[in-house]
């Protein structure tokens, strides 16, 4: 079972600079004469000690542990570093142990030679506000993992949120607590730290920015802590110790192959961009560089996929015409394409609507229904042209003739009354001969003759276009694509000869996707005609030609 203790001050990390020396004083009280034992005081200070030391420059580093943290011991050393610092040092003190609360909600340490029920020999925590104020250092920041340490804090002292660089000039008096005035806290589990000084640990570890401030680390701590733990850690500046707005900030040390191994760890755009800055001529700068360009544009796409509008397809193609995810970027473009063509032929719901997308998709994953909706409309409009005739003519033979047509047509009843009404008016004899009911119309096989005798793609295709379900649609496809194949597979011929330069082969592409829009290996073609325009562009640039390139194409 996790253990709880007392008392807990904030720890500061000293970090080394010219003219300025950084010190660390670590307390932890594992093995107390008269009160319980803790799990991990004295882990929580080492573990602090050796991270500063070895990430954060810390110059002087003075550790105090069990039988060595008596309470005169404590105080010999708080007043040895008052003589020691000076007014542009830092100071970090991190005190771990049990801490008490009185009745009149006065806070404590409680150190290993401490009796119970017997503050005399308790260490208040207005001793060390009174230390805090006396240390001429320019940064002191206290750091307290114990049982209502949160007492240390006068309220309505506010943060400042100046540029890291300001908060390091002026005068400051931190402390970081691992809970409030009246809250106990945990040990954590026996071997390991505790959860606040955890949260401190790993926040410094994983940080690869060269400077964090104390409020910073503050947010970090409290964060983490709380999401596991039922106690709040509190961090603020200390009011009426000499506090003048700055802030501790802790320096890290440079170490390029530590941060890259935290940078590929936390595999973030992020983290590739704080590394890049920190070393933008290091030896892992180019492959930073690298992941910063994968990342963006691998950003860039999900951003695309998230929207799935052609005008999101379109921005990530402006970007990376050449990208990983262009040609299903141009796919998708396509397919947004057809639907939005699809649909406005739905709601146009007419014969030239319906027939502008068979022309753009003759085997798009509309033109089935478009062709249904095509031979739809034709019906209608037979059943109407025949209907307007025989009102027209107006006689017996006109209407019979319609009706025979379309017995339950969208006129059937009209058409019935007229016959009724002719009926009786006129005699049969005078009736019009059933041959002249329907004026002449072009015959379909007369077309179909004229296409094959032309035999070619377009005329195939015109065929088809006209009579999208006429008795020789099918063989028109048939036809039509035969051709197709073949004069692919004659461009593939002319591709793989190897005098033709990139130019030419440039040129047969776009005829080919000229002649045959509505061809299968359309794609297949772009993509071809697509990498030697870049090769074509990539070599002229390096033969000193690539103006005369832009212009031939313009």
């Amino acid at each position: 079972m996790p253990k709880k203790k007392g008392a807990g001050f904030e720890r500061q990390a000293e970090v080394k600079e010219p003219k300025r020396k950084s010190y660390f004083l670590g307390i932890g009280i594992n093995l107390y004469q008269n009160f319980s034992p803790l799990n991990n005081a004295v882990k929580d200070v080492v573990d602090m000690a050796r991270l500063l030391e070895e990430q954060y420059d810390i110059d002087e580093a003075i550790i105090i542990t069990d039988r060595e943290a008596t309470h005169d011991n404590i105080i010999a050393h708080l007043d040895a570093l008052k003589q020691k610092t000076g007014s542009n040092d830092k100071l970090l003190i991190f005190y771990s142990g049990h801490g008490h609360l009185d009745e009149n909600q006065k806070g404590y340490w409680i150190p290993t030679d401490a009796e119970k029920d017997n503050t005399a020999h308790y260490i208040r925590n207005s001793t060390i506000r009174d230390y805090i104020e006396d240390f001429k250092a320019l940064h002191t920041l206290l750091i307290s993992d114990s049982c209502f340490s949160g007492s240390l804090f006068v309220r309505g002292v506010s943060r400042s949120s100046l540029a890291v660089e300001e908060l390091e000039k002026r005068k400051s008096r931190w402390a970081l607590c691992s809970g409030r005035h009246d809250e106990e806290v945990y040990d954590g589990k026996p071997g390991e730290n505790s959860p606040f000084t955890t949260s401190i640990l790993d926040t410094l570890r994983q940080s690869i920015l060269p400077k964090i401030n104390i409020a910073k680390l503050a947010d970090m701590v409290i964060e983490l802590t709380r999401s596991n733990y039922q106690q709040l850690p509190e961090g603020n500046p200390l009011y009426g110790v000499g506090h003048k707005g700055g802030q501790y900030i802790f320096r890290r040390k440079a170490n390029e192959g530590e941060d890259w191994a935290a940078c590929k760890s936390r595999d973030t755009l992020k983290a590739y961009q704080e590394f890049l800055e920190k070393y933008p001529e290091g030896k892992y700068a180019q492959e930073a560089a690298e992941w910063i360009t994968w990342l963006t544009e691998e950003e860039a796409w999900k951003n695309a996929c998230t929207r799935n509008t052609i005008g999101s397809y379109d921005d990530y193609l402006d970007k990376y015409l050449h990208g990983r995810y262009s040609d299903e970027a141009q796919s998708r473009i396509s397919e947004l394409q057809e639907e939005e063509d699809w649909q406005r032929a739905l709601n146009a719901d007419d014969l030239p609507a319906f027939r502008a997308y068979v022309r753009k998709y003759t085997k798009g994953k509309h033109s089935r229904d478009a062709f249904e909706k095509i031979k739809a409309i034709r019906k209608t409009l037979k059943e109407e042209d025949l209907w307007e005739r025989a009102q027209k003519r107006n006689t017996l033979s006109a209407y019979q003739g319609y009706l025979e047509k379309y017995p339950a047509g969208r006129f059937r009843e009209e058409a019935m009354q007229q016959i009724q009404q002719l009926g009786r008016a006129e005699p049969a004899t005078k009736e019009p001969a059933r041959e002249t009911l329907e004026a002449p119309v072009l015959p379909e096989e007369r077309q179909w003759a004229e296409v094959q005798k032309t035999d070619t793609y377009q005329a195939f295709m015109d065929y088809i276009q006209k009579y999208p379900e006429g008795k020789f649609a099918a063989q028109a496809r048939k036809k039509a694509s035969d051709l197709e194949q073949v004069a692919w597979n004659h461009l593939q011929t002319q591709m793989d000869i190897r005098r033709k330069g990139e130019n030419e082969k440039i040129r047969l592409l776009e005829q080919y996707l000229k002649d045959y829009p509505g061809s299968q290996h359309n794609i297949a073609a772009k993509k071809q005609h697509d990498k030697l325009l870049v090769e074509w562009s990539q070599k002229a640039r390096k033969r000193g030609r690539f103006w005369q390139f832009l212009l031939k194409k313009e």
